[in-house]
């Protein structure tokens, strides 16, 4: 019996995948261009600036990795990118609340908030839906 992958997994797996590779193109884009012939001066000059940057570079590509990993898991049915995926989104869970709770000060924003928080519990409760779980081998309970 072959495992059956549930469509938001799939939807979720792409959309992983595809934004830890455009991360991942961006944050190299952003490293070549600091290195390059018309900004390799600031980069020498600044020799501490350039540290920071390589090192959040590196930070940023890491958590890039993890989302083509967790995306390529995913699709592949692997329960530990569906547990990494519920850690991703209940810390973007937690930072949307932190931001509801400290910035009330503008309505489109506390709605677009809103929004994101509901998605987010949304899928949380997704992934632990008993089709989902029996999707990824793990028991239906």
């Amino acid at each position: 019996m072959t495992k059956q992958r549930p469509k938001g997994v799939t939807i979720l797996a792409v959309l992983w995948f595809v934004t830890g590779a455009s991360d991942a193109v961006g944050i190299l884009y952003m490293v070549f261009e600091m290195f390059s012939p018309k900004n390799i001066g600031g980069a020498v000059v600044y020799i501490g600036l350039t540290i920071y940057l390589l090192l959040m570079a590196s930070v940023l590509l890491a958590k890039a990795a993890l989302f083509v990993a967790a995306g390529i898991g995913l699709f592949k049915l692997q329960n530990w990118a569906r547990l990494l995926s519920i850690g991703f989104i209940g810390l973007g869970v937690l930072i949307v609340t932190r931001a509801l709770l400290t910035s009330v000060d503008h309505p489109a924003r506390s709605l677009g908030a809103l929004i994101a928080l509901a998605l987010g519990i949304w899928l949380i409760v997704y992934f632990f839906k008993p089709h989902v779980k029996q999707a990824f081998g793990t028991a239906g309970s």
